[in-house]
């Protein structure tokens, strides 16, 4: 049986992570995840750990420190296949500066990508947070790697009623629609966009058909991968909060879409997307070939909801974004953010044991916590701690609009990697 990598290099530089609740990465059967990066440097004059510098210059250090930890984990840039992009509104320009779909960030260019990775390229989303814990950090950017040996494959299908402008228009930059690599395909967040007659971005006007434009363009991606609908064994979506009304309505285009066949699912309301029209981008993995797997697919159907507690396929476990309800009454943890984390934990853990897997197999959590949660969040660290002991994956945090369920104050991913 292949034990998890926990990677934490003794020459880190930036600063002294010895009593920091994560590892800085973690690797098993070649599925390598690195922890959420801030431009965070200890600084030497006060032995404070700080966050300095405008986007450009945050985004360089990241980029940096990226590059430190997939070169100390036995990696290479190549390998990438797929990283997201958490922007604090806090310290992000305002807005106002989209003022037409699609207007990227310009802090991200191809030639600042360039100069740290050269012409490898993780397929990528970029969304707006209330914040990171660091209030100064203006990106916290995650990292994911297939360092086992193999081709990797850019897929970029071209979408219509132009497909030659997309294909081109993502050949431009640094993201792509998705990426295949020892049969996973990893996809950018996709975001409701065409370009038009004139040129112009353009998108549906409505949630619904946003979600339908979204899942067209997702079969597009599996097909040019070699994939199915049933492959599919992770999704987030991402909304802003005018579209939490109306979200359940996009729970028909699910079922049309996946059948019954649902995979493991986290969603988040994010402060806004890259562009005010746009009201739910989503991202997916796909696993082609063997069995999938799913856990706990009984109660899930009995609650009628459109995703699974857990699926397996291939190495890859997901454990859909989990809250600290108890999974017999549905009632919310009685408490802080402590007592809804642990809650949380025992959920997980029972998912993990369903199918087949413990904490030892986990090598990345992600915590989407909100804003009420931060001044007890030590606390979340702490159960955390709890449940892994020394062991500790990688892990991010952002800090949400708000949790889907407006009583919770913390929701947590976990990635594990079984044999």
């Amino acid at each position: 049986m292949t034990e998890r990598r926990l990677i934490n290099p003794g020459n880190w530089p930036y600063f002294d992570y010895s009593k920091m609740p994560y590892s800085l990465a973690a690797e098993k059967n070649g599925i390598l995840y690195l922890s959420g990066q801030t431009a965070e440097r200890e600084n030497p004059e006060t032995g404070k750990i700080e966050c300095l510098g405008d986007a450009v210059e945050q985004m360089d250090v990241i980029m940096e420190k990226h590059k430190f930890l997939i070169e100390a984990c036995g990696g290479t840039p190549y390998d990438m296949t797929n990283r997201t992009v958490f922007t604090s509104a806090a310290g992000s320009p305002p807005l106002s500066h989209y003022k037409r779909a699609f207007r990227s960030s310009p802090t991200v260019s191809p030639d600042t990508w360039r100069k740290n990775f050269g012409p490898n390229y993780a397929p990528g989303t970029g969304l707006y947070m209330q914040g990171n814990l660091n209030l100064n950090a203006i990106w916290s950017v995650d990292l994911v790697l297939d360092i086992s040996p193999g081709e990797k494959k850019y897929i970029n299908p071209g979408y219509p009623p132009f497909p030659e402008k997309t294909i081109a228009s993502y050949e431009s930059g640094t993201n792509r629609p998705g990426v295949l690599k020892n049969d996973i395909l990893w996809s950018a967040g996709q975001a409701p966009w065409y370009i038009d007659e004139n040129d112009e971005r353009a998108c549906p006007w409505s949630l619904y058909e946003q979600t339908k434009y979204l899942f067209e363009k997702f079969d597009m991606i599996l097909a040019e991968g070699g994939a199915t609908r049933e492959d599919v064994i992770m999704t987030r979506d991402y909304i802003i909060p005018a579209a939490r009304p109306f979200y359940r309505q996009t729970a028909d285009l699910r079922r049309e879409f996946f059948g019954e066949n649902f995979p493991a699912s986290t969603g988040v309301v994010c402060l806004a997307l890259n562009a005010p029209e746009w009201m739910i981008e989503i991202n997916l993995v796909a696993v082609k070939g063997g069995k999938k797997e799913t856990v706990l697919a009984e109660r899930a159907h009995a609650q009628g909801i459109t995703f699974l507690p857990g699926v397996k396929k291939g190495n890859l476990f997901f454990v859909s974004g989990t809250t600290g309800h108890h999974p017999e009454t549905g009632t919310l943890a009685i408490g802080d953010v402590e007592a809804q984390t642990r809650q949380t934990y025992l959920n997980i853990a029972e998912v993990l044991e369903a199918g087949g897997a413990s904490f030892k197999d986990v090598l990345k959590v992600t915590d989407y916590i909100d804003e009420a949660a931060l001044p007890n969040y030590h606390k979340a660290i702490d159960v955390r701690r709890e449940f892994f002991g020394s062991g500790l994956p990688a892990a991010s945090t952002t800090v949400v609009n708000r949790l889907l369920d407006p009583q919770a104050l913390i929701e947590v991913e976990a990635i594990a990697v079984v044999d």
